[in-house]
């Protein structure tokens, strides 16, 4: 039985590996203690991920990040086991993505992702619609898809946000 069990375990844990979603982006946000490090979800060993997706190039994306990044800064998850990482498309050169990261407050890592391999990998099966929060567990495998239509997370969101954050949290 030994050894059928450890073959078992073999093909469950390489599967695991296989549909776990991951990407190693350069951290381009200034005031992100990541910044210039190449992060994505296994950068944050053993952490549930939030990772936003949205346009460098309008207002609407800026103002979500900017939300979920008052979130984080605020304490609304454990930040000892949720990390927030925006992704963006490299949309609208450097000027749009001085709006949208470097403010005050706006201090969580944000990658660009200009060929759009990363949005395609982690939107396979939904719409490629920009504000976009997937979250994927500790061992990187999505587990919920929100999309934002306004230029903020509604409050009655936030809370579905929430709940879903801290049920991943504390399966750690």
């Amino acid at each position: 039985k030994g050894p059928q069990m450890k073959k078992i375990l073999f093909i469950i844990l390489s599967l695991s590996v296989i549909f776990a979603l991951d990407y190693s982006r350069e951290d381009v946000n200034s005031t992100s203690d990541t910044f210039g490090e190449f992060v994505g979800p296994s950068y944050f060993d053993n952490m549930v991920t939030i990772n936003y997706f949205g346009w460098e190039n309008w207002g609407g994306w800026r103002d979500i990040f900017a939300q979920l990044c008052e979130l984080n800064n605020d304490g609304s998850w454990d930040t000892e086991k949720a990390q927030l990482i925006g992704v963006g498309i490299a949309s609208g050169g450097d000027g749009a993505l001085e709006g949208m990261v470097g403010g005050q407050g706006v201090n969580s890592p944000w990658v660009q992702d200009p060929e759009e391999i990363v949005w395609a990998e982690f939107m396979e099966g939904y719409d490629m619609y920009r504000k976009k929060v997937v979250l994927l567990d500790s061992n990187q495998e999505r587990r919920y898809v929100f999309q934002y239509m306004l230029s903020a997370i509604e409050e009655d969101e936030v809370q579905t946000l929430l709940e879903a954050i801290n049920l991943l949290v504390n399966e750690i």
